[in-house]
């Protein structure tokens, strides 16, 4: 795998001693590899907008006090950040900033060794604003890495995408897009669809996931990512997880709710409009029940300010829906 790292962005090695001097100020040592790349280059830049995170990433010097020049350039380093993180945010104790996004306030940042409290960590927790860090690490060495093609690239048809049963078409509904460029932050491959929105869960999660990733749980696994804001009903604890934590979401103007029906979640059908309402006397009488005017209906639009989200109950077919507006 090569990781991509501009050589035009790398600029001359840091000493040992700036090295120690930087540890003395954030209070603990910096891991090997973070040494061993200050050593070989103080400040350089790693495009991971292909990868994980989905960012280009600069990563911070230790200050250079060679000469005037060098430490003006490297002025805003490793203990410069630290400190205005640690005076700012609500982080870890002992966070450490090593890299920063082109945002400033979304950062990589080290956390003290559990084992050894006065030594970094090795792995790198992306943060952001005054947020607590991503609750899934990110490998130093996978940062910006990139597979060999054939390994990452397999772009499949819409007949192999992964059945869910509580949303029987994404395609249609619009949550899963089809795009042959994204490679998906999970699993690293380029699948030909990718995830619309962005699911829920601690800090930021990832965008462009792969439908086969969000079906068999590995998404939920590794980012903490659910995809739905709220349960309309009672379910077993099993139904609700199959929703949350397996099932594509929706993109709704204020949060999805996934209704239910017969003691299990509904199956989703997408957005509709009147066109569509009119012949579905069921779905009017839910959004009746639901508090919605009789004379709200008819002014209802698929792709509208005022829309109905469409369901239907997997036991006894009827049809059921919530109106959103913005």
């Amino acid at each position: 795998m090569n990781q991509r790292i501009d050589p035009s962005t790398s600029q001359p090695g840091a000493s040992n001693s700036d090295i120690a001097a930087c540890e003395a100020v954030i209070g603990a040592r910096l891991p090997d590899w973070l040494r061993e790349r200050l050593l070989a280059g103080n400040g350089w830049e790693v495009d991971d907008t292909a990868g994980a995170t989905r960012r280009e990433w600069r990563f911070l010097p230790v200050l250079d006090r060679s000469d005037r020049k060098r430490r003006s350039r490297t002025a805003e380093d490793i203990a410069w950040h630290t400190q205005r993180l640690r005076q700012q945010a609500d982080v870890p104790v002992g966070a450490v900033v090593v890299a920063r996004a082109w945002s400033e306030t979304t950062r990589l940042i080290l956390l003290p060794d559990l084992q050894s409290p006065d030594r970094l960590g090795a792995m790198l927790w992306m943060q952001n604003g005054v947020a607590v860090p991503l609750q899934t690490p990110v490998d130093p060495l996978l940062l910006g890495a990139q597979p060999e093609p054939a390994a990452r690239l397999r772009l499949r048809p819409r007949s192999e995408l992964p059945v869910f049963r509580y949303h029987p078409d994404p395609v249609a509904t619009g949550s899963i897009q089809e795009n042959h460029a994204l490679a998906c932050p999970c699993c690293g491959r380029v699948s030909g669809w990718v995830y619309a929105t962005t699911p829920y869960g601690l800090g930021e999660q990832p965008s462009d996931l792969c439908p086969w990733c969000i079906a068999d749980g590995s998404a939920a696994s590794r980012f903490g990512s659910g995809f739905v804001s709220d349960m309309a009903g009672e379910v077993p604890g099993e139904v609700a997880d199959e929703v949350n934590l397996r099932t594509p979401g929706f993109i709704s103007w204020q949060g999805e709710q996934w209704l239910t029906h017969c003691g299990d979640a509904a199956a989703f059908l997408g957005p509709v409009g009147w066109e569509a309402l009119k012949d579905l006397p069921d779905a009017q009488a839910s959004l009746l029940e639901d508090g919605c005017d009789k004379e709200m209906l008819a002014l209802m639009r698929k792709d509208g300010d005022l829309t109905a989200y469409l369901f239907r109950c997997l036991h006894c077919g009827v049809h059921l829906a919530y109106a959103d507006a913005s």
